[in-house]
C-alpha cells in the first residue's frame, strides 16, 4: 500500500502538495456532486475518484487539465472548508475539556481542603478540655465551754492543717 501511494505521489508532480497525515480518517462527498460526475466518462470518473481520495488522505493535488480540472476544483473547495471546520470543532472541544478538567481539578483540591479543615475541627473538638482542680482542706474546730455566772461562753479554735 506504501508502495502504490508512493507510486501516486510520484505521478502528480506537478502543482503537488503534501501535508502531514491528520488522525482524521474520513471525509464527505456530497450527493449534490453526483450530477456532475455521471456526465463523466467511467475512466474520467476513476481517475476523480481516485484523485478525491488522495487528496483527503494527503493533501496531493492531482495534475488534471481540462474538463478534470475543473469538477475537481469545487470538491477539494469543499473538503478544504469540512477540514478546517473539522479543526474548529476538534479544537474548541479541546479547549472545553480543558477548561472543565481543570474545574474538575479545583473542585477536587476545594473539597480535599475543606474535608481536612473539617477533620481539624473534629479533632479539635473531640479532645475533652482537662482540668484538674485538687483542694484539700483540713479544718479542726475545738470547743470549749466556759462557763461562769453570767452565761456561757464559747471559745473557738481555728486550726487549718495543709
Amino acid at each position: 500500500m506504501k508502495d502504490n501511494k508512493k507510486a501516486l505521489k510520484e505521478s502528480y508532480t506537478n502543482n503537488t502538495i503534501i501535508a502531514e497525515n491528520s488522525a482524521k480518517k474520513s471525509f464527505l462527498l456530497y450527493t449534490e456532486q453526483q450530477e456532475v460526475i455521471n456526465e463523466l466518462s467511467n475512466d474520467d470518473a476513476g481517475k476523480l475518484l481516485k484523485a478525491i481520495y488522495n487528496y483527503a488522505s494527503d493533501q496531493i493535488i492531482p495534475d488534471f487539465d481540462g474538463i478534470l480540472k475543473f469538477v475537481f476544483i469545487p470538491i477539494r473547495q469543499q473538503i478544504d472548508r469540512n477540514n478546517k471546520k473539522y479543526e474548529e470543532t476538534k479544537e474548541k472541544r479541546r479547549m472545553a475539556g480543558s477548561k472543565g478538567g481543570k474545574q474538575r481539578a479545583l473542585n477536587l483540591a476545594k473539597q480535599a481542603n475543606a474535608t481536612f479543615a473539617k477533620q481539624i475541627k473534629q479533632v479539635q473538638a473531640n479532645q475533652a478540655d482537662n482540668v484538674n482542680v485538687n483542694v484539700n482542706d483540713n479544718v479542726n474546730v475545738n470547743i470549749k465551754e466556759n462557763s461562769n455566772k453570767t452565761g456561757g461562753i464559747y471559745e473557738c479554735e481555728y486550726n487549718p492543717m495543709l
